[in-house]
């Protein structure tokens, strides 16, 4: 057994002095910025690399799928340019680097060909993600990313794959065919609407979520904000919470049951079934809450800034918020009698069901077909009545213009002369 361990202990160390051989540093300093259009120079250059160090490496008019293997760390930003190609040639499809762990950055802006963003192993980004503005749906994969400075995702994504995000320093942004209505281009639903895993995420320094997609599992996220550059610079914008979910999407359960701080503000606005806030106890932020399905609001928050509740709210329960925080309701429906604000109902009106639905739907079709079939057979029997006055009439007239006699009728008496009968005249006794 000990001679097993031992040979065990022989081989990890005999692989970590191999790889420490094999591991290579290319400093790119002259200039500092390079720049690739053929994909045979850039693994030229980068053949046997494990570290590239630059200020930025700029990947435009590649074609098709590019791989790049064995590149470990990369200090600077990979900036990946339009490249559509008016002519119709190929250009980058896909882009990888299976063994890539730590990276500058990544800025990729309105490369709408590009599908796919594989990086199966990197863990960390010390400055920002940005893909931005692409218009096709695209496959975003950071399976194994845990922290970044900054990271932002804005265009039309099928999916996008953040299962081990715990710390975002600055700016987490993501924009998914937000203010629109889920359609493509071409005026079809879109049927892939992603969804976003957060299991892991812990801490952003400002958080935004909006447009089309389904966002669930937040509940080890502790606090959001302030950010760790504050201030309008490229890695951070604000410092606050905010959750646009488009109509489009199908109503879900909010989970931010670890929320402990949030700075400034906390905006959720959507299609929210049910929230989960329970560890939010005091806050510095402005809360604003927007419902569009029916949701009741149920927190055991004891103090904020201000809380503006608005749509579909069907009630309000916080037994616990003092009465210095000020809080304003504007439901859709009609609220019952209350004392306070922080208690209060208001009912929606009934839902039926789909059975009762499709009971109503076939009742209706049936009173709408009689009502055709009586109109239909009012105006029949209407037809019939006209039919035979004219027929009255008719023989009517047919009478009035028949001779007093017939040719040929045998007819006893004296005629009706002509001339009218003397003057009558009294009878005088002789």
């Amino acid at each position: 057994m000990h001679f097993r361990n031992t040979w065990t202990w022989i081989s990890l160390g005999l692989s970590r002095l191999l790889i420490g051989a094999l591991a290579r540093e290319c400093i790119f300093d002259n200039p500092p910025n390079i720049g690739y259009r053929n994909e045979d120079d850039l693994h030229r250059d980068f053949d046997g690399c494990t570290t590239i160090v630059a200020d930025n490496i700029t990947l435009g008019n590649l074609r098709g799928s590019l791989v790049v293997p064995d590149v470990v760390n990369i200090t600077g930003t990979l900036i990946i340019p339009n490249n559509d190609d008016k002519w119709g040639l190929p250009v980058l499809n896909s882009i990888e680097f299976p063994d890539l762990e730590h990276l500058g950055g990544l800025d990729v802006y309105q490369v709408n060909d590009l599908k796919s963003f594989t990086f199966p192993k990197l863990k960390r980004v010390s400055g920002k993600i940005g893909i931005t503005a692409i218009e096709k749906d695209a496959n975003v994969s950071f399976e194994a990313l845990e922290r970044a400075g900054a990271l932002r995702l804005n265009g039309w994504f099928e999916d996008i794959n953040l299962y081990s995000l715990q710390t975002v320093d600055n700016d987490l942004i993501i924009e998914n065919c937000e203010n629109c209505l889920a359609k493509d281009r071409t005026g079809h639903v879109r049927d892939n609407v992603p969804f976003v895993y957060f299991g892991s995420l812990r801490s952003v320094g400002y958080i935004k979520i909006a447009g089309v997609l389904d966002v669930g599992y937040m509940w080890d996220l502790t606090s959001i904000g302030p950010p760790a550059d504050p201030g309008n610079t490229e890695l951070s914008t604000d410092s606050s919470a905010r959750f646009y979910f488009n109509e489009t999407t199908t109503p879900f359960d909010f989970n931010l049951s670890s929320l402990v701080s949030v700075d400034r503000q906390l905006i959720v606005s959507g299609n929210i079934e049910s929230l989960h806030m329970d560890a939010l106890k005091s806050t510095n932020a402005s809360i604003y809450i927007n419902a569009v399905h029916a949701l009741d609001i149920n927190l055991s928050l004891e103090y904020a800034r201000s809380i503006d509740l608005e749509g579909h709210i069907t009630s309000v329960h916080l037994p616990n918020l003092t009465s210095g925080t000020p809080l304003t309701l504007k439901s859709t429906y009609s609220c019952k009698d209350h004392t306070s604000l922080t208690n209060v109902s208001c009912p929606a009106p009934p839902k039926f069901s789909t059975a009762a639905k499709i009971g109503m739907a076939i009742g209706i079709v049936v009173a709408v077909a009689l009502g055709i079939l009586a109109v239909f057979l009012c105006c029949r029997r209407s037809q019939k009545r006209e039919a035979e006055r004219v027929r009255t009439l008719r023989t009517r007239n047919e009478l009035v213009d028949l001779p007093a006699y017939a040719p040929g009728a045998n007819v006893s008496g004296v005629l009706r002369p002509d001339t009218p009968p003397p003057l009558y005249e009294a009878r005088r006794d002789t």
